[in-house]
């Protein structure tokens, strides 16, 4: 919503900025456009998406302080007592992490309703408790998806295609989303093209026709991530024949359909 109204001001090639021009610009967005009513998201979903975040911030300290550690003891001139306060903060590090975690857990272990739900993504093949309650975290619980290509672009997972006249650039996906979703998809997504026997054939097919290899598992990223919010939405546990059974589905309504086609014309 806040980048569809930037957009919009842009639009009305209004220099100014003040609060009674904004105000005034947003009233005239409500009355051109539909807009889709916001409804705040629930205070345990906002608190998983805080220690999400936190958890996120932890990671990337713990992978400085390892770089660190691992520069210091590869030193020709080491300092031990250096050395020994790395190793201590690394150790920090790694409690804070269990502890937010172990917090997750709690959060969603004591909600029935999201313990529930939970169960639905997990039971994919390649997707942990933490990538489920990150993306969880980050979505609001999918509050405010309505479709699968909005939580693609939402996520930065929207294709962005440059070609004009006979210039074709590179065809590539935005970024321009939660890359907290898009990191915490990378290891899945790698699990995923091995266990996952609905994913693995996608990358199968996928691989051989792309340049890199990258640009199929960034494919199976956006199929994971629309997988989940499907089982999320439907409440339903992962079905590894499911695209089987919608083959078979789609052939047996083709072939009723010729049968009763034939029968008119005879």
């Amino acid at each position: 919503q806040s980048g569809r109204v930037k957009r919009y001001a842009q639009s009305l090639d209004q220099r100014s900025k003040t609060d009674a021009l904004d105000s005034r610009m947003l009233s005239m967005l409500g009355l051109e456009r539909n807009i889709r009513p916001w409804h705040p998201p629930s205070e345990k979903l906002q608190e998983l998406k805080g220690l999400s975040r936190e958890r996120s911030s932890l990671l990337n300290d713990r992978t400085v302080e390892t770089n660190r550690q691992g520069a210091i003891a590869s030193s020709v001139h080491s300092n031990a007592r250096a050395l020994k306060r790395h190793k201590a903060r690394l150790k920090l590090l790694n409690a804070q992490i269990a502890a937010v975690e172990q917090e997750m857990r709690s959060l969603i272990g004591d909600n029935e309703e999201l313990k529930r739900k939970f169960e639905y993504l997990t039971s994919i093949p390649g997707v942990s408790f933490v990538s489920a309650a990150t993306v969880v975290g980050e979505t609001l619980g999918f509050e405010s998806i309505v479709n699968a290509k909005q939580l693609a672009s939402y996520a930065g997972y929207d294709v962005v295609l440059r070609e004009s006249g006979n210039y074709k650039g590179k065809t590539r996906i935005s970024k321009k989303g939660n890359s907290h979703i898009r990191g915490v998809l990378h290891m899945p997504s790698m699990t995923c093209v091995c266990c996952n026997p609905t994913l693995k054939q996608f990358y199968n097919r996928l691989k051989p026709n792309k340049a890199k290899p990258l640009v199929a598992l960034v494919a199976v990223q956006r199929k994971l991530l629309i997988l989940m919010y499907t089982l999320w939405k439907n409440e339903q546990f992962y079905d590894a024949e499911f695209e089987i059974k919608k083959q078979q589905k789609h052939e047996a309504l083709a072939a009723r359909d010729n049968n009763l086609i034939n029968q008119s014309v005879s």
